[in-house]
């Protein structure tokens, strides 16, 4: 029996039910699992899917590590990071295990790549098999280098691959970045270590894994009955950056310069529009809409970048033993420390104090430090205005996270005030009816308040 499998947050459900109905198309009697890792309270009926559906928890992961994950971590980083653990939890019970991106199509059956898991271990496709031109079109050689050699949107996996996948377990856990100033690109750049460190397989075979990525060196086609590559049946289309809001483009990641052009492919421009068709079929207006699930902290405050890549620095120095632990952004016990913890000032024992999240701003902006270049003295105050005049729009800052500046006597101007510093704010006393709902909405009521930075 073949196994196979796709990671999703929920607003991806219709591409893995489209996968997973041409899965099945192939392999009638295989088994098809989704793992969906924004979804860790089941607010999603999955008994009525034919593939099995599992949560953060059920691949292994402990509460606490779950949101440490969803903290550092964007849905792209996130899915790409778990990749190993589902792999090394589904061959529990499994010879091998094929993964394949949720955007993905499969035309023909993947016994191949199976056969070639059990043998090897470790299957993997390059992005390319033969030379990019260098004519100023995109993709080129330098963004294969940026993103890995292999493409990770495809992987099978055998029992001997267990050693294979721990030690990338160790290596997504905390650097599956996309940060090209450090070379990192989710899960893929760590696999191009594979050659020279594990046994494996590289499949070359032009029918896997097409993409906008390889088509310059692929010539596929539609006979009127299925689709061949170079003269052989299409094995499996991989969909990447196909958006349904401008059809007209093969992939968004090909930039203003795309080398792969539909009005140039009949062939191509036909197995996109079915594809599309397909999708939306299978339910996605209505799955595009769902927010993806760790994008909101507990208190409702979004989650930006820049809160994830401090907490990541943070929770990276504890680990090293080199500070205490910061507050788990998802710890439904924590309430409000995070938020704290972000208006911690980096520097207490001066004044005005500036917040660690305040201080990131000022940090990433050459031109800030130029215009205020002694933060720790007179500068602060003009930052602190700055910020409440500009910089709030430009960098859309929290509201909870802005500096203060109607300060206590004997305050520095512009200098940053807890909440709890302040001696005036809005009465919330009272009490609430025990009726159904009422208690959440006092919950949700305070949480707002104190997102907001409101005394109280």
């Amino acid at each position: 029996m073949i196994s196979a499998c796709t990671i999703i947050a929920r607003n991806y459900l219709a591409h893995a039910r489209v996968l997973a109905q041409s899965f099945f198309t192939h392999h009638p009697a295989g088994r098809f699992t989704v793992l969906i890792v924004d979804d860790e309270a089941r607010r999603f009926d999955d008994r009525r899917e034919p593939f099995e559906c599992l949560r953060l928890a059920d691949i292994g992961l402990e509460p606490a590590e779950i949101g440490r994950l969803a903290g550092i971590y964007d849905v792209t980083e996130l899915a790409t990071a778990v990749k190993p653990v589902l792999l090394r939890r589904l061959l529990e019970n499994q010879r091998d295990i094929l993964y394949l991106d949720p955007d993905t199509w499969i035309f023909a059956p993947l016994d191949r790549a199976s056969d070639l898991a059990r043998e090897h271990g470790l299957v993997l496709t390059p992005h390319m098999t033969a030379p990019l031109p260098r004519d100023g079109r995109h993709i080129d050689e330098f963004h294969i280098l940026a993103a890995g050699v292999y493409n990770l949107g495809f992987i099978a996996v055998g029992v001997q691959s267990q050693e294979f996948l721990e030690w990338w377990w160790q290596k997504t856990r905390r650097d599956a970045l996309v940060d090209p100033s450090r070379m990192m690109f989710t899960d893929q750049r760590w696999i191009d270590f594979v050659p020279s460190l594990f046994s494996h397989f590289i499949l070359k075979d032009p029918t896997f894994n097409v993409a906008y990525w390889n088509l310059h060196a692929r010539d596929l086609t539609w006979t009127g009955g299925r689709y061949f590559v170079d003269g052989q049946p299409l094995t499996f289309f991989h969909f990447s950056g196909l958006d349904s809001r401008k059809p007209y483009l093969l992939s968004k990641h090909q930039g203003d310069r795309p080398r792969i052009l539909l009005s140039d492919r009949p062939a191509l421009a036909r197995i996109c529009q079915e594809y599309l068709e397909r999708v939306e079929e299978a339910g996605l207006a209505e799955q595009s809409r769902l927010p993806y699930g760790w994008n909101l902290l507990p208190c409702g405050m979004p989650l930006d970048g820049r809160m994830r890549r401090l907490y990541r620095l943070g929770l990276e120095a504890f680990e090293k033993g080199e500070g205490p632990e910061p507050p788990n952004p998802f710890d439904p016990q924590a309430g409000q420390r995070f938020v704290h913890w972000l208006n911690d000032p980096v520097t207490p024992q001066l004044r005005p104090r500036v917040s660690r999240y305040l201080n990131s701003v000022y940090q990433d902006r050459p031109d800030l430090q130029r215009a205020f270049p002694d933060l720790a003295g007179v500068d602060s105050a003009r930052y602190f205005a700055w910020l409440h005049d500009d910089g709030v729009a430009q960098m859309d800052i929290p509201r909870a996270l802005m500096p203060r500046l109607d300060v206590p006597h004997g305050a520095a101007a512009g200098a940053y005030v807890a909440p709890s510093q302040l001696t005036e704010g809005i009465n919330i006393a009272g009490y609430f009816r025990a009726e159904v709902g009422v208690g959440e909405a006092a919950r949700l009521l305070t949480s707002a308040i104190e997102a907001a930075g409101i005394p109280h």
